[in-house]
């Protein structure tokens, strides 16, 4: 299309594309006007696209579980921030705390002291911001053109000021499983 390209790595082995060109400054996807934020996107492995991962992913069995559990306790979406550790030698992002956000989306007061409260929980267990979660309780587990570009803001941000890549994990637990 001649215009940048943006993939981005998921739980399973996949990545997802942004469906047709969107504009792009500075590296981050922006939403043009006519593009409704909460359409979803299909995903494609890496296999499909001859590629192989850049990273492997292992997620603590507890960490699902709550998750799952903190998605179909509302019927409203909810949304949580994942603690572990990024080895850069061998390549491996390894999830080991879930930390569910106890506030309401767009509750902005609350929010910040929840995310105080994590990073205070995140730093007294040894732990790094590895990722983040939410749920979609009325869909499939499939990012929104909107959690595409909160994605890339939360890897822009676990990048840093020195430019290392660190990878940020965004899991989706929909009406029918987790992505």
């Amino acid at each position: 299309y001649g215009t940048p390209h943006t993939s981005f790595l998921t739980r399973d082995n996949s990545v997802y594309d942004l469906p047709s060109p969107i504009s792009v400054t500075s590296s981050i996807p922006l939403l043009p006007p006519q593009r409704n934020p909460h359409t979803l996107v299909e995903v494609t492995s890496f296999a499909a696209l001859n590629k192989f991962q850049p990273f492997n992913v292992a997620i603590s069995s507890n960490v699902l579980l709550l998750l799952d559990f903190h998605s179909h306790l509302t019927k409203s979406e909810v949304v949580g921030y994942l603690g572990g550790r990024w080895d850069i030698n061998s390549q491996l992002l390894t999830v080991l705390r879930a930390f569910p956000c106890r506030s309401r989306l767009g509750d902005a007061e609350t929010a910040a002291a929840v995310e105080e409260e994590i990073c205070q929980n995140l730093f007294m267990r040894g732990l790094s911001l590895v990722g983040w979660y939410h749920s979609h309780p009325f869909s499939h587990a499939l990012p929104s053109l909107q959690d595409i570009d909160t994605q890339m803001d939360y890897q822009l941000k676990l990048q840093g000021t020195n430019n290392s890549f660190q990878p940020c994990l965004a899991l989706i637990c929909g009406k029918q499983g987790m992505l």
